[in-house]
């Protein structure tokens, strides 16, 4: 008899959780999606992945999956948002901030790519990001927590925004930590030294690591010692040999 209210009580606690965290969901998405390092496409929509990636990295948000956003979605009368083919979509009045024109932007803002593009980043400039722009943060520690979702150990780069704007580049303000820029030349950045690239030459490292290593209870002979060995054994052999062939051989030599 009692089933049925324990029932009813647990799905009544999980319809509050559900709307508890949709309604977290609803903050990251349209109040302050700079502060996880997100910025929508030009329709508003994020890509859930990144999405799923920026809330791992917050303790609110680590134990959320795509399973539970489905379910939110499902579950509740009037969710916040909407999930379509990989991406994540605010539904409602609440809509995230919308790009501003940056007039005086920070004098120094940061970005962070990847090792294996850096050395084709400082001879061509920074490329655009996924989103069709460039990704540019007020913090150090932002930049580079965007950067860890591609690579492990990015590359950090600092921008000077008084010489961009000078070559031509503008500057749009997302929220109140991330900026954007359709591109910024190579002179207008600087970073770490470019790690110089590996050339055709062995050296002796490389000698070291192609030497053939030897197994226990071996031994490598050197040529001479092969040369002499084969002297000495075939001197063995020659005096192993009969009287007569000894004979034999001496008459033929005169």
């Amino acid at each position: 008899m009692e089933t049925f209210p324990v029932q009813r009580q647990n799905m009544m606690h999980s319809l509050k959780e559900l709307k508890k965290t949709a309604k977290f969901i609803g903050y990251v998405l349209c109040v302050r999606p700079d502060e996880f390092g997100l910025i929508p496409d030009r329709d508003g929509s994020y890509r859930l992945k990144e999405l799923l990636q920026a809330l791992h990295e917050d303790p609110q948000g680590r134990t959320i999956r795509k399973g539970r956003l489905n379910e939110m979605a499902l579950s509740l009368p009037d969710p916040p948002f909407e999930i379509n083919a990989g991406l994540i979509r605010p539904r409602g009045p609440a809509q995230p901030p919308c790009l501003v024109r940056e007039v005086k932007p920070p004098k120094l803002l940061y970005t962070a790519v990847r090792r294996r593009a850096y050395p084709h980043v400082s001879k061509k400039g920074i490329p655009k990001g996924p989103h069709g722009r460039i990704v540019l943060c007020r913090d150090r520690d932002l930049a580079i927590r965007i950067g860890r979702r591609k690579d492990p150990e990015p590359v950090l780069l600092t921008v000077n925004t008084a010489q961009a704007q000078k070559l031509g580049v503008s500057f749009m303000r997302f929220g109140n930590l991330i900026y954007v820029a359709d591109d910024i030349p190579k002179q207008c950045f600087t970073g770490p030294p470019v790690p110089k690239q590996k050339t055709g030459r062995r050296t002796e490292a490389t000698a070291k690591q192609q030497k053939p290593a030897e197994s226990a209870g071996s031994f490598i002979i050197a040529p001479e010692q092969l040369e002499e060995h084969r002297k000495h054994a075939k001197s063995i052999r020659r005096k192993k040999d009969p009287d007569w062939k000894r004979h034999r051989r001496k008459t033929r030599k005169r």
